[in-house]
Order: structure tokens, then C-alpha cells, then sequence
């Protein structure tokens, strides 16, 4: 083996690779007809990924004519004329899920690629082809009723694209792929249509099925994002190319019952009509303007143009946080006292633990329960914990999550060590406690009339 052979199996890492007909690649056949790999490069990066003149020589002599990328990097693209052309983008960051409402069109777009001919494949990538791509193919096969449940439909992912089984691994990814799984179950009949195409793919391997999740959707090295024909991008550049998110006609009533308090100025106008929440004036939280982490117009679009049926996401719901129990926290070494330090973002807007719980400490008990002043949250909500340090003070990210406030079981979230990002991977209970939970409660809000 080559150094460039070797350099590309160990960015691989443990995906699979197709090494035939003279190709080496970062590249799977999940089933027949649905690929998943890595992001095809160009230049440098080409050297130790898939370069992207060999993924284009791949695909025309395998499967000429009849091929769709489908590039999930939120970061980068490539030329508008490689690959002939057939490429759309479904975008979203690394390590984190998608919003909700994009599940759909994903899925309607790959179904509807995929009927209109026997030949057609579908390449399905991000940066690494694991995390992001695990979770819209997984997404795609509980769509096509290929399997019952989002654990099966992941297993079998990680099953076929990696090996050591390990697809999607990121504890919110496989949360919000649960959450999808909620919008398909509301109108199916419980019919699983398993095609011969996922039989023949499961007929392929025969290791047993595993969901640990301690790896996630990176990749070595790291390098600086080099994007391609970014120039005529903006925030809203996903629209280019996916042109079933055109805007259809519709009353001023649906458009205002389809959009969520999801803006800064919006909250605030919110927050100024429910003063019975705050009692105390000087307990009243005061949101600041952050960067979106979400590009929400996938789930308006979703309310507007599916309404109702398959992948119809429900319309937002409006909560306030008021309650944050953290069972066996870990405590500073100086005191044994614990410090809740955290930042949740929620649209354009987000709230910091020091700006409505200035230096509170809490004493070392098996449970640390800590009054919120209702923090008002709609739609994908992220939640990021820190720690910090002993002698510099200087903050770091200890573990975070993502949930949507619509699929809260009675107003209240309890997620256990295995279910937190980043905290899932302290196998070895080094940074926290075996039974480490955290814990939120939260009451319902009138939205805005």
C-alpha cells in the first residue's frame, strides 16, 4: 500500500471503503441504490479524501446518467457544473442535527429521484460521510418503511457504512431522527415495505448489529473549510439548488400561524405580555441576539407546503424553562460545590447562566435543583454546559444537547450520560459520574395571538 493509500484509510478511519475497478474510496453502498461517502475534494484535501475527479470517473462509468448528489456540508460546495450538474444541497453543521421540517423534503427528493428510474442511485455525503449522512439516510429508510424503527434503521446504517458498526454516534443526531420518526408514525398504517434492495444489502454482512456511540462524524487531519464558488452564497444559499422550497401562494393567516417567536424582537414582545411569569421585575430574563444555529425556514416551509400527512411537522409550541436538576453533578475539587455555567440558543436569540444566576453554587448532594426564571423556548433548542477552570477560570465546553420543545413527554426532558453529547464519550466515568443526568422542566406559554 501507498502513502496516499495509507493517509486515506486512516482518514477513512473505520468507514468502509469500495476498493475495485481501480478505485479506492470513502464510499458505501448502504443499499442498491443509496451511497453514502465523503465530501469529494479538490486540490490538497483531494490527496487524503475523495478526490473529486475520481468520485465524477467512478460515478459516470458506474452509473452514468443516472445519479443525484446530495451534499448535506453546511460549510462547503463544490463547482455548479461537476457531476453534470445533478447535485442539490440539504445543509446543516457538523455535529449537529437538522431542523426538523428538512427531513421531508430530503425524503420526498431522494423518493422522487429514485421512481423515476431502475437505474438511479443516489449519493448521499458530508465531510466525512458518517454522522450527517447517517442521519438523513436513516432518515430516508423509516421514509420508505425499510425498517420499523429509528434504532433499526441506525443500526443497519452503521452496520453497512462502518466496521465496527458505528453510524450515527452523536446522541442529538439520533434524537432528532427519533423526532422524525414521530412525524411519520402520526399517519402511517404500521406497513413496513422492506424492499429487496435493503434484504439484499443485509444479506452482505453478517456481524452483529451495535449502537455504541462513541466516535463522531470528524476526521483526521483537520483542515480550514475551502469552499468553491462561495461567492454567489448567502445565508439562505441552500435555495439555490433545492427548488422544492419554492414559497407557494398562501393567506397572511398561514403564513403567521406557520412562523415561530424565533426572532429576538419577537420574544421580547412575547415577553413584555406575560408579566405574570416574572412576579419580580428583576428576575425577568433578558435574551441577547446570537447566531442562528438552525436555518428555520425549513420548518416554515414544512408547515406551509405539507400541512398534513407523512413528515408534517407539528405547529410551534411556545414553553419557559423553570426548572434545571442535575443528578450526581460533578463537583470542584476546591469546596465541593457545584456551578451551573450554561448558554441555550434558540433562533436568533439566547439566554447566559451568568446573566440570570450570577456565581450561584450549589452544595454536593445527589441531586442540585436550580430555579430558572422562565426562559421562554420554541422549535430546535441548543443547550451547551461549561466548566471551569480551577486556577485560570477560563471556560470550556463540558457537553451539550439539542431538543425540539414540541416532543416534550409532560413538560420535562431527563437526559441520562449516554444521551449528551460529548459527555456520552467519558466511557471510563473520568469527567462524570456513571449515573450523571440532566434534567429539565418547563410549563406551556400562550403563544402570540
Amino acid at each position: 500500500m501507498g502513502l496516499q493509500e495509507r493517509v486515506r484509510a486512516m482518514v477513512s478511519k473505520k468507514k468502509r471503503r469500495f476498493q475495485e475497478d481501480g478505485f479506492d474510496l470513502d464510499l458505501t453502498y448502504v443499499t442498491p441504490r443509496i451511497i453514502a461517502m465523503g465530501f469529494p475534494a479538490s486540490d490538497l484535501e483531494g490527496a487524503y479524501r475523495n478526490s473529486i475527479d475520481d468520485v465524477q470517473a467512478f460515478f459516470d462509468s458506474h452509473h452514468g446518467g443516472h445519479y443525484r448528489f446530495y451534499n448535506l456540508c453546511s460549510e462547503r460546495t463544490y463547482p455548479s457544473d461537476r457531476f453534470h450538474g445533478q447535485f442539490v444541497r440539504f445543509p446543516f453543521d457538523d455535529h449537529n442535527p437538522p431542523p426538523l421540517g428538512m427531513f421531508y423534503f430530503f425524503c420526498t427528493d431522494v423518493a422522487e429521484y429514485l421512481a423515476e428510474a431502475e437505474e438511479n442511485v443516489v449519493a448521499i455525503h458530508c465531510k466525512a460521510g458518517k454522522g450527517r449522512t447517517g442521519v438523513m439516510i436513516s432518515a430516508y429508510l423509516l421514509w420508505a418503511r425499510e425498517w420499523r424503527t429509528p434504532r433499526e434503521a441506525m443500526q443497519f446504517y452503521g452496520f453497512a457504512r462502518t466496521n465496527n458498526q458505528k453510524g450515527v454516534t452523536i446522541p442529538s443526531q439520533r434524537r432528532f431522527v427519533e423526532y422524525f420518526d414521530l412525524t411519520l408514525r402520526e399517519s402511517d398504517d404500521g406497513e413496513i415495505r422492506s424492499s429487496s434492495e435493503a434484504k439484499a444489502a443485509a444479506a452482505l454482512r453478517d456481524e452483529p448489529l451495535d449502537d455504541d456511540d462513541d466516535d463522531d462524524d470528524s476526521s483526521f487531519p483537520r483542515t480550514p473549510c475551502q469552499l468553491e464558488d462561495s461567492d454567489s452564497e448567502d445565508e439562505n444559499h441552500h435555495f439555490h439548488s433545492v427548488g422544492i422550497l419554492a414559497l407557494p401562494s398562501g393567506t397572511e393567516n398561514d403564513t403567521a400561524a406557520a412562523d415561530a417567536v424565533l426572532e429576538l424582537e419577537d420574544v421580547e414582545t412575547v415577553m413584555d405580555g406575560l408579566a405574570h411569569l416574572w412576579p419580580d421585575e428583576s428576575r425577568r430574563p433578558h435574551p441577547r441576539k446570537a447566531q442562528r444555529r438552525l436555518n428555520h425556514d425549513w420548518n416554515r416551509q414544512n408547515r406551509l407546503q405539507v400541512r398534513t400527512g407523512r413528515g408534517a411537522i407539528p405547529p410551534p409550541k411556545l414553553v419557559a424553562l423553570t426548572e434545571l436538576r442535575v443528578h450526581r453533578a460533578t463537583f470542584s475539587r476546591f469546596g465541593h460545590e457545584y456551578e451551573p455555567i450554561f448558554k441555550i440558543t434558540c433562533g436568533d436569540f439566547e439566554y447566559k447562566s451568568s446573566e440570570f444566576l450570577p456565581h450561584a453554587k450549589y452544595k454536593s448532594k445527589p441531586e442540585v435543583v436550580v430555579p430558572i426564571p422562565s426562559l421562554l423556548l420554541t422549535e430546535e433548542v441548543f443547550v451547551a454546559f461549561y466548566t471551569k477552570g480551577a486556577v485560570t477560570g477560563a471556560k470550556a465546553k463540558s457537553f451539550c444537547f439539542w431538543f425540539h420543545c414540541n416532543y416534550l413527554e409532560h413538560n420535562r426532558l431527563h437526559l441520562k450520560k449516554h444521551e449528551l453529547d460529548k459527555a456520552c464519550k467519558d466511557k471510563k466515568h473520568a469527567k462524570f459520574d456513571e449515573n450523571f443526568a440532566i434534567e429539565l422542566r418547563f410549563v406551556d406559554v400562550p403563544g402570540p395571538s
